[in-house]
């Protein structure tokens, strides 16, 4: 199984791949729709967002845990 990996790492994905990979890369941390922090948050109460800040944070502090 480990060869077959390995032949499966050194083989090129097809260029148009590669295009929509370097696409999405080149996004960074920003939200899918191309927004920033402030345009996406925009219509989310201060409540709303604490609740999911929070829910983000206890996901964050439970995959740390686990490992």
């Amino acid at each position: 199984m480990r060869a077959t990996i390995r032949a499966m790492a050194k083989r090129k994905p097809p260029s148009e791949v590669r295009a929509y990979l370097a696409k999405i890369g080149a996004k960074g941390g920003r939200h899918s729709s191309g927004a920033g922090g402030r345009a996406v948050w925009a219509g989310v109460s201060a409540e709303e967002r604490s609740r999911r800040m929070r829910a983000v944070v206890r996901a964050r502090w439970a995959k740390r845990d686990s490992t």
